[in-house]
């Protein structure tokens, strides 16, 4: 998996302050949604529980390479289960994505970032909401959707 010391991820511009995510916490999570958490998601959620990349954007797989899209935030998992928490995320959306999704990330319009657990590993997938729910997938895996991520200049 990508270092992820790479992806420079901030909570509103500052350094993360936000703790990992207790075991507990995770269990308590895994047993509301009954969904496991990968590994790879596991690790993301320990090194920084939220916030935005500077290694924001990517492009799905099978996309023409301007079809770019950018990561706003990563949700966190702790007791505060707020707006841009995973607890809230799942709550509204996997109606929409499924019992197997996971939200992991949004865009900055809502469209949401997440995995699908029904395969393994768990793929990365992006649902654009416009009128009706479009799925589109973009990377095999979350390390592989991590190693995606880059800077573009287009978006500065």
């Amino acid at each position: 998996m990508r270092d992820l010391s790479e992806l420079k991820i901030t909570q509103h511009g500052r350094e993360s302050q936000r703790p990992a995510p207790t075991d507990e916490q995770v269990q308590r999570f895994t047993r509301t949604f009954g969904v496991e958490l990968p590994d790879d998601h596991l690790a993301l959620l320990r090194h920084a529980n939220g916030g935005h990349p500077e290694l924001d954007s990517f492009v799905p797989e099978g996309a023409e390479p301007n079809d770019t899209w950018s990561v706003d935030h990563f949700y966190h998992l702790s007791d505060d289960e707020g707006s841009e928490s995973l607890w809230q995320a799942a709550r509204d959306w996997q109606p929409y994505l499924g019992d197997r999704s996971i939200p992991i990330g949004e865009d900055g319009g809502g469209n949401q970032i997440f995995m699908e657990t029904s395969t393994a590993p768990p793929s990365v997938k992006l649902a654009v909401f416009e009128g009706a729910v479009s799925i589109k997938p973009v990377a095999p895996s979350l390390s592989d959707f991590l190693a995606l991520l880059h800077v573009d200049p287009d978006f500065i």
